[in-house]
Order: C-alpha cells, then structure tokens, then sequence
C-alpha cells in the first residue's frame, strides 16, 4: 500500500477501502430503500455526481478506450457493481473508434446495481449498520454514530489515490499520485485553512456534494481581475488546487485576436509515460500549474487581443477528436469578457 494512503486508512479505518479494493459492506440495499424516508437528502443525491458515477458519459467514454478494472472499482466500489460492467467490458470497448469491436453488434447486459452509483448505502452502511455522522435516536432502523463520516479523511479515502501502470496484464500502483486533493487539503491545512471537505462540499448535510460539473460553483471559485495588459487569476475560498480531482481537468485562458481564440496559457496537471531503470513504463508528471489556494497567476494578454475566456475542460483535448461527446459535455466557459 501506498506510504500517504496509510496515514488515511489509519483514521478512517474499516470505512474506506484501500486503492484498488472493493468494498464489502454485508447487508446493504440499494437506494431506494434508503429515500423513501430520508427524502431531502434522496432529492439531493439524485443527479448528483455520485449517483452518476457511472452513468457520467465522460467515465464511460474514458472506460472505453481504458477498460481497466482498477477504474471502474473506484467508480463502483461494491463487487456486485464492478462485476455488472465488467460482464458488458467488450460493449464499451466497441464504443472506441480505434478498437477491432464494432459498436452496435455486442449486447450491452443490465447493470441494475451500477446504476445506482455510489449511493446511500456506499457511504452509511458497514456489516450491515447504518453508519451517521450526528447522533440518532429515532430511527426505524439500528444505526451506530460515527464521527469519522463527518471528517475530510473519509473523503480522502476515494479522492487521494495513485497512479498505476500495467505490466503484463498485471495492475501495479506506484508512488505518483493520480489524483491528489487530500494531499492539497492537507498542505492548504497546514498554511492555515480550516475548513473540512464537508464545510464546502456538503454544507448543511447537502447531498448534492457540489464539485467541478456545478458551474456556477466553480465559476464562483475563480476569480479573473484585469490588470493592465493582463489577467489575473486567483483560486478564491478553495482548500485544495484548482482543478484537481481527475487528472484530465484543466482550464484553458484564450485571447480572442482578430477572428481566432488562442490559448494563451493552459493551467492543470498533465502526466506521461517514461521508462524506469529496469526498462518498464511508468507514469511521471509532466507538468502541474494548477492554481493554488491565494497565488495570485498573471497571464498576458497577446497584443491586439480583442476579447478573452476561461474555460473548465472535463477531458483531455484528444477527447474531442474522438467524437464520441458533444463540446457541451466536453468543457464550459467560466469567465469571459463582454
């Protein structure tokens, strides 16, 4: 196991599996058991991300052209909804413009349980108890308080893990982080940051956990100021870097000269393949300029510019040549001036 994912385990303990690992919870239905009751919190859970953890097109599409297990454990944790999608595992691959299947001849089997995404019960339900992060006494049902739903660390548990390569059909983690907005809380934490995930993501218990596909919260995240022939950026009100979360996320500054938009600067974190010493491939970073919690980033504007954008990319810029998401799905404007 990866050195920082055991100072996670350590607090979170039996509540979060390790990277790579499916999560067994014994006894657990599905959601609708569970919103028949709690209504407001169905209500907001319903579209969410979570719930579309796998019905999302972008994981679906980006499945398609990776179809690894390893993935799909992290968007269906529970075994019974790893197993429906990799059963269909030759139908996503036909998806792929560049695979030897051809869409449309494989049929795609039911897949009940993945459908229901990462649910109640993903997060609430360990050997068969209900889990609750404030004291209960009313409930129909046994439950057992636990303080640690209410910690960052149980998010950290799914949010923070590493890269990995294959060698010989075989998945391997390494040391490089993949996705890493634990360790930038951690660090915003340390410089003096007091919120918990929860205070921005769940406010008031709000099941929505609002991140990266509700634009108005990210646009109100990045601010851009003009300054002289500038622009300035600034991540505002955020704990961790901006974007995070899924390595393909990025955000693109365009200046718009004459009848062309140009990227002017390109801010995210990009990782490549390189080949170790002993000869195997392996991921390493190319580059991180993602934005950092009050750093301040200049960009300039290109002489004769006549207007400029901000957009949040969703997916690598190859995503669009593959044509299988419309632009809309792919990337929003954030900011543009008017």
């Amino acid at each position: 196991m990866i050195a920082w994912h055991v100072a996670v385990a350590a607090v979170a303990g039996d509540l979060v599996p390790a990277p790579g690992e499916l999560l067994h919870t014994r006894g657990m239905r599905g959601p609708d058991s569970c919103i028949t009751c709690h209504r407001d919190e169905g209500a907001q859970w319903t579209g969410s991300r979570h719930q579309q953890s796998w019905s999302n097109p972008l994981i679906q599409v980006a499945f398609a052209a990776e179809p690894l297990e390893i993935c799909v454990r992290c968007h269906l944790p529970l075994p019974e909804q790893t197993a429906e999608v990799m059963a269909n595992r030759d139908f996503y691959r036909s998806l792929d413009p560049d695979s030897e299947l051809v869409a449309g001849t494989i049929e795609r089997r039911p897949e009940p349980t993945a459908a229901h995404g990462i649910h109640c019960g993903t997060c609430h339900v360990r050997d068969g108890v209900v889990l609750t992060s404030v004291p209960s006494y009313d409930l129909m049902h046994g439950s057992r308080h636990e303080p640690r739903l209410s910690s960052s660390d149980f998010c950290i548990g799914c949010h923070d893990f590493p890269a990995h390569h294959v060698v010989n059909g075989v998945t391997r983690f390494t040391d490089l982080p993949m996705q890493a907005t634990g360790a930038e809380w951690r660090a915003w934490q340390a410089a003096g940051g007091t919120e918990d995930c929860q205070d921005c993501h769940m406010p008031d218990g709000d099941h929505r956990m609002r991140g990266a596909h509700d634009v108005g919260f990210v646009r109100d995240a990045v601010e851009v100021t003009r300054s002289g022939d500038a622009l300035v950026l600034e991540a505002v009100g955020v704990g961790h870097h901006l974007p995070t979360g899924d390595i393909f996320r990025h955000l693109t500054v365009e200046a718009r000269v004459g009848d062309d938009w140009v990227v002017i600067d390109w801010i995210g974190r990009e990782l490549g393949i390189d080949t170790t010493p002993d000869g195997e491939l392996a991921q390493v970073e190319v580059v991180d300029t993602a934005l950092r919690p009050g750093v301040p980033r200049r960009v300039p504007l290109p002489t004769g510019a006549v207007g400029w954008r901000v957009q949040l990319h969703y997916a690598a810029d190859a995503e669009r040549e593959r044509g299988l998401l419309d632009d809309e799905q792919l990337m929003v404007t954030l900011h543009e001036s008017r």
